[in-house]
């Protein structure tokens, strides 16, 4: 079964984009992202009873609704994360045990943790989020490599966000207190699309009629 197989059974929009953060390939591959990558459902019986939940969201999704859909979540990222808090508050595996928790260091707050959760296997996760689509911009036949992929602001490139999540987002826990029992173990939950422009080149031949 395909993530799409997983995804496109739901009526509801929302339900759908849950599904789809839930169920779609990872934006890295587990060799190339740099830190272990969060599972949602490691087993087939935790895939089987998420379907079984998002299938009764699907049916009553009013307090999905009321939690993601409000004028401040405008953004892609911020709506992500709606999504992904809706799902480890009311879910049938983690615990959501803290979100959005601030990181401070001598009366300083330098940034964020997304998500601080306790799975179904007793495991202490933080998990940091990022949705991202980006487009290929790289020449030649030359490999790809992350510096080649950029957002709609040219500065937002694939290359420098990876390296923000691993050495700030994730570095900084380590460093820091949360104010939360540990240790957290330290997990990437990125998720996206990949696009390539495909330039095609069209000779057209012109009749010259006597």
């Amino acid at each position: 079964m395909t993530a799409a197989d997983e995804i496109t059974p739901f009526h509801d929009p929302t339900v759908r984009d849950l599904a789809w953060l839930l169920f779609s390939p990872d934006l890295l591959s587990a060799s190339r992202a740099g830190a272990p990558l969060a599972r949602p459902a490691a087993t087939r019986i935790e895939r089987e009873s998420m379907l079984a939940w998002l299938a009764a969201l699907d049916r009553d999704s009013l307090a999905l609704h009321a939690q993601v859909h409000t004028p401040s979540l405008t953004r892609l990222g911020f709506y992500a994360e709606a999504l992904l808090e809706y799902f480890l508050a009311h879910g049938p595996h983690a615990r959501l045990i803290a979100a959005n928790v601030p990181l401070r260091t001598a009366g300083r707050t330098l940034g964020e943790v997304d998500f601080l959760l306790e799975s179904l296997r007793g495991e202490w996760l933080h998990w940091e989020l990022a949705v991202k689509f980006y487009l290929h911009i790289g020449e030649g036949d030359g490999a790809a490599t992350l510096a080649h992929y950029v957002g709609p602001n040219l500065q937002d490139r694939f290359d420098l966000k990876h390296a923000r999540l691993l050495n700030h987002q994730l570095g900084f826990i380590a460093r820091t207190s949360l104010g939360f029992e540990g240790p957290w173990r330290a997990e990437l939950f990125v998720k996206g699309r990949l696009f390539f422009a495909m330039v095609i080149a069209v000779s057209r031949r012109i009749f010259r009629w006597n």
